[in-house]
């Protein structure tokens, strides 16, 4: 007698071993039933897991690219990146090629703060710029390029709220303090050609000595007060060490940046410090100050780590399933 799983093959033999046969032959079906049972207990039990595995998998795939929104950090107009100008006296950067970029007005008519488009609802900046700010007086532009003058595809949207980290302190010294901020929109935006968000890193994602990290902003210059015209420099990242080495006293929470060809100034505060990977690029730190000056080679510029923030802070806070309990746990809330 031969068994296979789900059914029974057997052999004629005599009659005198009829009885014999018999009790094998029920035997065999006993065995066969348990052992088939035990196979399709252990199918069942594989494809489970299989499928446990591939929900697991797929939430996580889906909790990464939730902070990296469809279209982030690919701009629809190449930058000009191989520049030795600086953003305090810098270059000009070609318009529309940073389409993250926002610039926040108080009253609609003066530059504040620079700022990023991260969500479709949401604008990254420093806490400092929006302090003490009601949001009925703040306006953000998006693919704005002149500081002053609209453009045909500029886009004025108000503020619903804003979301300050609860450990932000004005009084702290700069390199102390947790200088950040979410402004939530009053209505969601659609992508443009001059308007599109850019990525988050991962979280605590640290940068190497070699990245390229690039500024941007309307700072001052050498010659005025504010830039007309949005302009883009590229700085040196330093480790916390290297700052401290420098006489600046900073927390885990900020990096620090050399002058290779110019540095952030007033007005560029808030505004997104980014680096490219893989014609990706992602917004790895916020324009909070300098304790000397600006455009001083040795005095080091602070810029928030973003990647300290991305799991704590900002998911949760930009997430629309998150509740409003949970947001006030996280937030220093101002609302219109």
């Amino acid at each position: 007698t031969r068994c296979c799983c789900g059914h029974v093959a057997e052999t004629i033999a005599p009659k005198r071993q009829k009885r014999k046969k018999k009790k094998k032959k029920r035997r065999v079906r006993y065995l066969t039933a348990h052992f088939c049972s035990y196979q399709r207990t252990r199918l069942r039990l594989t494809q489970s897991l299989r499928k446990m595995k591939f929900v697991i998998f797929a939430y996580l795939l889906s909790v990464v690219w939730s902070r990296k929104p469809d279209g982030c950090g690919r701009p629809s107009i190449p930058p000009f990146i191989e520049t030795e100008d600086r953003i305090y006296g810098g270059r000009v950067a070609v318009p529309g090629s940073w389409p993250w970029q926002a610039q926040l007005q108080l009253q609609g008519r003066f530059h504040v703060c620079g700022g990023s488009l991260i969500s479709d609802q949401h604008v990254l900046t420093a806490a400092h710029c929006v302090w003490g700010t009601r949001p009925a007086n703040l306006k953000i532009h998006l693919g704005s390029h002149r500081r002053q003058r609209r453009e045909p595809a500029e886009l004025v949207v108000g503020v619903h709220e804003i979301c300050i980290h609860p450990a932000a302190r004005t009084s702290l010294q700069p390199g102390l303090m947790q200088d950040i901020a979410i402004i939530k929109l009053k209505s969601k935006v659609n992508t443009t050609t001059t308007i599109q968000p850019v990525c988050l890193p991962e979280n605590n994602e640290e940068l190497s000595k070699t990245s390229k990290v690039f500024v941007l902003g309307w700072g001052a210059t050498e010659r005025s007060q504010g830039s007309a015209e949005l302009k883009q420099t590229r700085v040196q990242y330093l480790s916390n060490r290297e700052c401290r080495a420098r006489g600046v006293r900073v927390i885990s929470q900020i990096f620090c940046g050399g002058h290779i060809h110019g540095s952030a100034c007033r007005g560029d505060s808030g505004g997104p410090v980014v680096h490219r990977n893989d014609g990706v690029w992602s917004q790895h730190g916020i324009v909070s100050g300098g304790p000397l000056g600006c455009g001083w080679s040795y005095a080091p510029q602070l810029f928030v780590k973003v990647s300290s923030y991305v799991d704590n802070f900002i998911a949760p806070y930009i997430d629309p399933k998150t509740s409003r309990e949970k947001i006030r746990s996280i937030c220093r809330l101002v609302s219109s």
